[in-house]
């Protein structure tokens, strides 16, 4: 599936989830790498840096990442992708966060933590948190 709409008609929601304190030793580096890839992908097609959030938690060998994206995007910020602050953005923000005039494309990446049930015909999926236990 192609989007449709023009880069200033696009809003993205990027998370990237290393850090959570389901797993007490998590091995997993590469989420919030890949998070701000994919911001640096987006802007660089022309979406807005206002129309572009991201949420991420790394762990301390990432920092230095996030800490030159932050340099590099100073009207950006990042967010802690805690569920309060999420589901915070996701009510009050991202209604939002799109251009005054007209529709937009709106891309959800998570990237991280999570299960999939395939108890279940419908495989249901869970996305965690950084603040999940």
């Amino acid at each position: 599936m192609k989007p449709q709409a023009a880069p200033a008609a696009t809003c993205a929601v990027i998370v990237g989830v290393e850090q959570s304190k389901v797993f007490a030793d998590d091995p997993l580096l590469g989420p919030v790498a890949d998070a701000i890839a994919w911001f640096d992908w987006l802007a660089a097609r022309g979406v807005p840096a206002a129309q572009l959030v991201l949420f991420a938690a790394p762990k301390p060998s990432s920092q230095a990442l996030l800490q030159d994206w932050s340099q590099r995007h100073g009207a950006a910020c990042h967010r802690a992708p805690d569920q309060e602050a999420f589901v915070s953005f996701i009510a009050d923000e991202l209604p939002l966060l799109g251009p005054a005039a007209g529709p937009c494309a709106l891309f959800v990446i998570w990237i991280g933590h999570g299960q999939i049930d395939q108890r279940q015909a419908s495989r249901t999926r869970r996305l965690f948190f950084a603040n999940a236990t």
